[in-house]
């Protein structure tokens, strides 16, 4: 079943100090990140632990910086 939070309030929680918001937040946004970066990696990173710990950084520095991101629905 889909969360039912949209994303804005995900990243409201999260701004709050909501541990749970932040997992929901990565655990939603992680295999499209996973996707991207595979997709864009040189031949000799494209390992899959490459790829996970790029995704794993990745979320973590967005995620450190949610009092600066703007979500924008295209």
């Amino acid at each position: 079943m889909a969360d039912p939070e949209t994303t804005q309030q995900l990243i409201d929680r999260a701004r709050d100090g909501d541990a749970a918001a932040r997992e929901s937040l990565a655990r939603r946004y992680r295999a499209v990140i996973a996707q991207w970066a595979h997709g864009r990696l040189p031949g000799h990173a494209r390992d899959l632990n490459e790829t996970a710990d790029l995704v794993q950084v990745t979320m973590m520095r967005a995620i450190d910086k949610l009092e600066r991101f703007e979500w924008q629905r295209s």
